[in-house]
């Protein structure tokens, strides 16, 4: 569990000035996860189930962390058109708490995105399994929460941006096979 800090801290991204823009973003959103869940972005989350991290989105979510990461992915997608990858925000950490504070649409939008993956990890079990996981798009897990578009975040209304009514378009390819896990660590292939 994080350290409440005594002070707030002031994280502030400052659009005027160009240089190394793109590890300034990915600073802003591992300063967001550090904040709230008090872990590296880096070494936990990054490469995590089949869509945390840079080029995930193969196969179906392994679990609850890989879904706070298609929720992400879902949010983001909305300003597109802008790259939400290269948007900078300012906000402030206060204890285990994200604000935001851009009067910026754009910006808030993106840092509500980061702060609500950010409190999503801290709401679900971490698996060291999945880390790196190889598994994606080969084989398919059974998981209705990816059918019926259920999502922690989503449907406690927390995720901003995100249509709740919309069900994750994540199906097996046709060469892939389904398995389901049977709780016994042997998984089994549906044929």
């Amino acid at each position: 569990m994080p350290q409440p800090m005594s002070q707030p801290v002031d994280q502030l991204a400052d659009a005027d000035q160009p240089k190394s823009r793109a590890k300034r973003d990915l600073f802003s959103l591992s300063g967001v996860i550090r904040c709230v869940t008090g872990n590296s972005a880096l070494l936990m989350y990054n490469n995590y189930g089949c869509f945390c991290g840079r080029g995930g989105g193969r196969g179906r979510p392994v679990d609850d962390i890989d879904r706070c990461c298609v929720a992400h992915d879902r949010c983001y997608a909305l300003p597109t058109w802008f790259n939400a990858l290269f948007v900078i925000y300012p906000y402030r950490c206060i204890g285990n708490s994200v604000v935001c504070t851009s009067r910026n649409w754009l910006r808030r939008s993106v840092c509500e995105c980061d702060k609500a993956l950010a409190e999503c990890f801290a709401r679900s079990v971490y698996n060291r399994r999945f880390k790196n996981y190889p598994y994606c798009g080969v084989l398919q897990p059974e998981d209705p929460a990816v059918d019926t578009g259920k999502h922690p975040a989503v449907d406690a209304g927390k995720h901003p941006a995100v249509d709740a009514g919309k069900k994750p378009t994540v199906k097996p390819g046709k060469d892939e096979k389904p398995w389901v896990g049977s709780g016994d660590g042997y998984d089994r292939f549906i044929n």
